[in-house]
């Protein structure tokens, strides 16, 4: 099994300071130390988070229908490690 990240939640005080960045690259640090080839997460279709992902590399590996409920869509991200 990959690692999955299951949440990551920045207080709305702190968050566009860097927080959540930090955070990622703190995670992918550590599972790219242990020789991990890739973590995947699902976000919410709608959710702004999508480009702080982008921007640490994950891409869009999958669309999943009705992930977080009927009509409630949410995408699979993965980002493969050196």
């Amino acid at each position: 099994l990959s690692p999955y990240i299951w949440s990551i939640a920045v207080d709305p005080k702190f968050q566009k300071r860097g927080v959540g960045g930090n955070l990622l690259r703190e995670i992918i640090k550590r599972y790219t130390l242990n020789k991990e080839k890739k973590i995947e997460l699902h976000v919410h279709a709608e959710n702004s988070a999508i480009n702080l992902y982008v921007s640490y590399g994950f891409r869009i590996a999958a669309d999943v229908s009705n992930y977080y409920g009927p009509g409630e869509d949410g995408l699979l991200m993965r980002r493969t490690l050196p």
